[in-house]
């Protein structure tokens, strides 16, 4: 045979790997497809041995034995780098967003500060767009955009507030329950007990000093501490996430209930944003377990 005749060899495979068989009795067959980078997560996969073939063979199934070894599939690196490229690039927009907020919140730039006030939670948004893609939650993204109608409508109308946030809030309860967070709250009931305790507090001890807004007070302040017990249901990140965002609108009641003292109005927003940014990252970590954050 001449080398013009000899048969050209399959073109190595550049971007995927695979590392998971399957081993078929009565078949002799391994099954071996690319589909991009897979790594075995399954320590105590066990290959067919004697033993389980004769125990196969005598219970008289017809079926071919198979045993899989669980994996789970991840970009290769060059399909992973454009993808870490546009994150970053949403993270830089992120921190020029919130650290401008605060820069002209201290420079009392009024105006500057309704505009960025305005685009904080966006911001945050696009990053969980840019990082998931059509994998984004729908009750992240419309808790998200809920939030942006309660930032900007609170300095209107308290109340358009409230019931911007109050959205926001039957939004992220819905995803959390989706995501199994009844369970989870089961098993952390004291922390749900400690939620209902915050809130017979604040409507028992001050609902009479919030004159007109002791209803819509009572009903938000419901929806916040039922949002937060289920966050903790979701994980720790969601969970203290949940806690700190009850923290900033504390603090806000406090105000209207007539309550100052100092540095009140100096916690609202750290806190606030603080509390979302947990949320929104670690429920896209819940969807994206591989996902990276800057913290």
């Amino acid at each position: 045979m001449s080398a013009a005749d000899e048969p050209t060899p399959p073109a190595p495979m550049t971007s995927t790997r695979m590392l998971v068989s399957l081993w078929m009795v009565g078949g002799d067959r391994t099954l071996a497809q690319p589909q991009g980078d897979i790594q075995s997560t399954d320590e105590h996969a066990r290959r067919p041995t004697p033993r389980r073939i004769r125990a196969h063979e005598r219970s008289g199934r017809q079926r071919p034995f198979a045993t899989v070894t669980a994996v789970t599939i991840q970009p290769s690196g060059a399909a992973l780098e454009p993808r870490l490229r546009r994150q970053r690039s949403a993270w830089m927009l992120v921190a020029l967003v919130w650290m401008g907020y605060f820069v002209v919140l201290a420079v009392a730039a009024e105006p500057a500060v309704r505009v960025l006030k305005g685009l904080l939670m966006p911001a945050l948004l696009l990053w969980v767009v840019v990082a998931l893609g059509h994998r984004s939650p729908r009750w992240l993204v419309a808790g998200l955009v809920m939030a942006t109608i309660g930032d900007i409508a609170i300095d209107i109308a308290f109340e358009a507030g409230i019931l911007g946030f109050l959205l926001m809030q039957v939004c992220y309860i819905v995803g959390f329950l989706r995501m199994g967070a009844a369970a989870g709250m089961r098993r952390r009931w004291p922390v749900a007990v400690g939620y209902l305790g915050i809130w017979l507090a604040v409507n028992l001890g001050l609902g009479g000093q919030f004159g007109d807004l002791r209803i819509p007070v009572l009903v938000y302040s419901a929806a916040i501490c039922a949002m937060a017990a289920l966050a903790a249901g979701v994980g720790p990140r969601v969970g203290w996430g949940a806690a700190l965002f009850l923290v900033s609108d504390m603090f806000i009641a406090f105000g209207q209930a007539d309550i100052d003292f100092a540095l009140r109005s100096a916690i609202i927003m750290p806190t606030y944003l603080a509390g979302q940014y947990l949320i929104a990252t670690g429920w896209a970590q819940r969807t994206d377990p591989g996902l990276r954050v800057p913290v």
